[in-house]
């Protein structure tokens, strides 16, 4: 039976208690492990590529080259679909100048054969970057392995960001901020009608989750999000989840 995101709940959970970034970086990389993958890459960058912050289990493979140097943010933050990652896959890319290609030649010494790039903030914006993750298996296996799992993926990934910028925000009290929550970064005048909670409640029922889900990862009841559910309705003027996502997006 393929592994859905009701898999990765009780990792979802654990990030939003966490305290401190290396604690739900552990986690997030104990997540992605359950579902088979083994290389783990976090780096954001301010528009003109300084300032990287980058967490990755694959230390050696930024000895010869800074993060900002990764081939991920350059050719995978353009866009928020998936690209495929990867030594198996470099010949799909027949663009990539011959640094790009070192980088990910020496990704795969290391055992990173294919992965997933997940952009969670595109080039363009204040700052940028996202998760490129990986694993040692040949592409026919990867793909038929974690194709059905993308759309779990995707809001594993953005659940992370989300707490790995609210943590590095707290720790920021002497320098510009150079992090932006992922739900505080869209306010709207529609949000500011909302309690946090029901902001919160808004936002993970838009992402498609059930009020269950939803309810497990806030540890609340679901009767308890229904109740924010039908308040949100009620202050935003909509009848459905659809429509209360579009009003919180603006």
């Amino acid at each position: 039976m393929p592994k859905t995101s009701t898999h990765l709940l009780p990792f979802i959970r654990e990030i939003e208690e966490a305290e401190a970034v290396p604690q739900a970086w552990e986690l997030f990389q104990r997540g992605l492990r359950s579902l088979g993958f083994e290389f783990f890459i976090y780096v954001t960058v301010e528009p003109d590529f300084s300032g990287a912050f980058c967490l990755s289990n694959l230390p050696d493979l930024f000895s010869a080259a800074p993060p900002d140097r990764d081939p991920f943010l350059r050719y995978c933050c353009d866009h928020y679909d998936f690209t495929y990652t990867g030594a198996d896959y470099l010949e799909d890319y027949d663009y990539l100048p011959d640094d790009a290609r070192s980088f990910i030649s020496q990704a795969r010494s290391l055992g990173f054969r294919t992965g997933y790039g997940v952009p969670v903030r595109l080039r363009g914006e204040a700052r940028f970057g996202g998760f490129n993750i990986g694993t040692g298996l040949p592409k026919e296996r990867f793909e038929a392995q974690m194709g059905v799992l993308q759309h779990e993926i995707r809001f594993f990934c953005l659940i992370t960001h989300r707490k790995i910028e609210e943590l590095a925000r707290a720790l920021s009290t002497s320098e510009p901020l150079k992090f932006r929550g992922l739900i505080a970064a869209s306010e709207t005048e529609a949000s500011k009608l909302l309690s946090a909670r029901e902001r919160e409640v808004v936002y993970h029922i838009g992402q498609g989750l059930s009020r269950k889900e939803c309810a497990s990862i806030l540890g609340l009841s679901p009767n308890t999000v229904s109740d924010y559910l039908k308040s949100a309705y009620r202050k935003l003027g909509v009848r459905n989840r659809v429509s209360a996502a579009q009003k919180l997006r603006g």
